[in-house]
């Protein structure tokens, strides 16, 4: 399993930034929807991985959605409303296939911005599904 911290990630953002606040290390106050970030990472055995966000959103603030992009693949994740920004939960995203050993690149892009804001991201987990 890969867990991919957001605080490793490149980002291209002009208003998302790290997040410190009260214990929660995240990518936040994502509110424009043209920031983006990537991970790299090492994968040791090639398979099918599901894709875990674990995120938090103000409640009344779920529903937008971002897009998690891997070569040619590409999942849509939709935000939920978790009740809170430090009240972080684990969403599946969804299933990649990664077809070779070696180093990848996954991207996150938001599409659509509901109530003005992304997310509050922690982290992104590969799972190999056995």
């Amino acid at each position: 399993m890969a867990a991919l911290c957001c605080l490793q990630a490149r980002q291209w953002c002009t208003v998302a930034r790290w997040h410190f606040e009260e214990g929660n290390r995240n990518l936040g106050f994502w509110t424009n929807v043209e920031d983006w970030c990537e991970f790299e990472f090492t994968v040791d055995l090639p398979g099918t991985f599901n894709v875990l966000l674990d995120q938090a959103c103000a409640q009344g603030q779920g529903g937008s959605t971002a897009a998690l992009s891997l070569g040619n693949q590409r999942l849509i994740a939709t935000v939920r409303d978790t009740g809170g920004w430090n009240r972080f939960e684990i969403v599946e995203a969804g299933r990649l296939k990664i077809q070779k050993a070696g180093t990848h690149r996954l991207s996150l892009k938001p599409i659509k911005l509901m109530e003005g804001v992304l997310m509050d991201l922690r982290t992104v987990t590969l799972k190999p599904v056995k």
